[in-house]
């Protein structure tokens, strides 16, 4: 069993978004366990294509995923202007737009499938983990 320690911090000043001021810190240490895929790199189809799977299903316990576009195509150099949109199965989940990424849990079952936007193949950076 390891402990992969995650930290959230949200901010800011008032009057920036609100006439308030923003300041919300969430931290937690969580234990996982083997199955897991440490920090990796694939890259989708274009649109229209076959959906790459990021996390597949597992027979364990739930898992932490976390996944982030990084901004560029397929070939690691040119600069992406596509989204990538996350699916559970078949339904579409979230959209990230370049350097966007998230942090979340799947339930065992569930896959998580990654796919383009649009007409260009998109560099994805994703990992998950066992909750133990």
């Amino acid at each position: 069993m390891a402990t992969l320690s995650a930290t959230l911090t949200l901010a800011s000043p008032a009057g920036g978004i609100s006439s308030d001021a923003l300041a919300i810190t969430q931290e937690n240490s969580l234990l996982v366990t083997p199955p897991n895929i440490g920090v990796s790199r694939v890259a989708t189809e274009i649109s229209g294509g076959s959906d790459i799977v990021i996390k597949p299903a597992g027979s364990a316990g739930n898992h932490y995923l976390y996944v982030k576009h990084t901004g560029l195509q397929g070939d690691g150099s040119t600069t992406a202007t596509a989204a990538v949109i996350l699916k559970l199965a078949s339904a579409s989940l979230s959209v990230l737009v370049p350097g966007e990424w998230c942090f979340f849990n799947v339930i065992n079952s569930g896959v998580i499938n990654a796919a383009s936007s649009g007409a260009e193949t998109l560099l994805v950076e994703y990992g998950y983990w066992t909750k133990s």
